[in-house]
């Protein structure tokens, strides 16, 4: 087809700056938002104050960001991609210069805060990107989920080779300012309408399964991250061992979306989101091991990675590629990152850590539900609409 290869060359050439910041920008988000385990006690021992005190910069971050993708969702249709991408980089930027240099408390919430804005809206603004650019967007968009995890996984190395989280801000804060200058976006309205199709009509049950599936996909992975050095510890590690298990979890998801990449492009994405969540069962199964528990999460980690992206994806396919829907479906999805955690402590208080396990499949099956209902959906689509797997 001469047209799509047309299409695929313009992409190339004109479109690599912009996969290039992409990536490049979700390392740096993943960097900023991994600082803030090695934040929390620094913050303790600067402001003092309860660990539920300070730990409530995570949830300040994480109210910036639904605040940011629902903004962009707000202002994406006005078309001025790129200078709403710059100005998001530059909150993300400041925030992180700002957390670096903190006199106080409740100004490390703001600075929080404001690295959430940038991050939820840049979110929004590439996953919408990479589903719209040419070709298969699932094989994308786990790379870039890859990225992320990298910088995560990069943040609080930094911290220990620092000896604190002031430097690691700053460089952080100083490579998103070098970003702003890159054309981040600029081209994104002449790619955009390379493959731009018309607006569908809102399907409200499967806008429903979405919000349910990103909900619970967030929430089983925050909360599986975060609760997992309280389990490891109850499962008779030592702090050390609890601690690099941990560590060892984000790494499996990185790896598994940047290894998992190259092999999505000829897969529905349906059918990648049920498997990889059956999948995840062996993986919550293991964390029964007791001292062994850590390989458990290993393997949930190479399970859950390729989930959240491959959602994006997905829900792209069904619903079209709309930035609005898809903030809005992403600002509510990421409502999870605060209640499945919260979710788990609770059963934590009333039965004990070693129940942690139980608690994640609950999550799990709550998510698998939600996928095989979308699924149903797959299978039901009219004759005349085919669901395309080059996503």
């Amino acid at each position: 087809m001469p047209d799509s290869h047309r299409v695929l060359r313009i992409f190339v050439q004109k479109s690599a700056p912009t996969l290039a910041a992409g990536f490049l920008l979700f390392a740096v988000m993943g960097a900023a938002q991994g600082l803030y385990g090695p934040a929390i006690p620094e913050l303790r021992a600067r402001f003092g104050g309860s660990a539920g005190q300070v730990g409530l910069v995570v949830s300040a971050h994480f109210t910036g960001a639904v605040v940011g993708m629902v903004l962009w969702a707000l202002a994406a249709p006005r078309r001025r991609l790129g200078l709403l991408a710059s100005a998001s980089t530059m909150t993300l930027a400041g925030g992180c210069l700002m957390f670096a240099y903190v006199g106080s408390l409740p100004l490390a919430f703001v600075a929080a805060g404001l690295i959430g804005l940038g991050y939820g809206a840049l979110n929004v603004c590439f996953n919408s990107l990479f589903s719209r650019l040419p070709g298969a967007s699932a094989g994308r968009l786990n790379a870039l989920g890859g990225c992320f995890g990298i910088g995560a996984l990069a943040g609080p190395m930094m911290s220990g080779a620092f000896g604190g989280v002031t430097i690691p801000y700053v460089v952080i804060g100083g490579l998103a300012l070098a970003l702003v200058a890159v054309p981040i976006v600029a081209r994104t309205s002449v790619q955009a309408s390379l493959v731009d199709e018309p607006k569908r009509p809102l399907h409200v049950p499967s806008a429903t399964g979405f919000i349910a599936l990103f909900v619970l996909c967030i929430a089983l992975e925050s909360a599986t991250g975060g609760w997992a050095t309280t389990h490891l510890l109850a499962s008779g590690l030592s702090v050390g061992s609890a601690a690099a298990w941990t560590g060892a979890f984000w790494a499996s998801m990185a790896a598994g979306r940047l290894i998992g990449a190259p092999f999505l492009r000829s897969m529905p994405p349906g059918r990648v989101v049920t498997v990889t969540l059956t999948a995840s069962i062996a993986g919550l199964s293991l964390m029964a091991l007791g001292e062994r528990a850590g390989i458990g999460y290993i393997v949930a980690g190479l399970a859950f990675a390729p989930v959240f992206p491959t959602t994006v994806a997905w829900f792209s396919q069904r619903m079209g590629v709309d930035q609005r829907r898809l903030g809005v479906v992403l600002a509510v999805g990421y409502t999870g990152g605060v209640l499945g955690p919260a979710f788990v402590g609770w059963t934590v208080d009333a039965f004990g850590a070693s129940v942690i396990p139980l608690a994640l499949f609950a999550l799990l099956a709550g998510e698998l539900l939600s996928a095989w209902s979308l699924r149903r959906g797959d299978r039901a689509a009219p004759a005349g609409r085919s669901l395309p797997h080059d996503v």
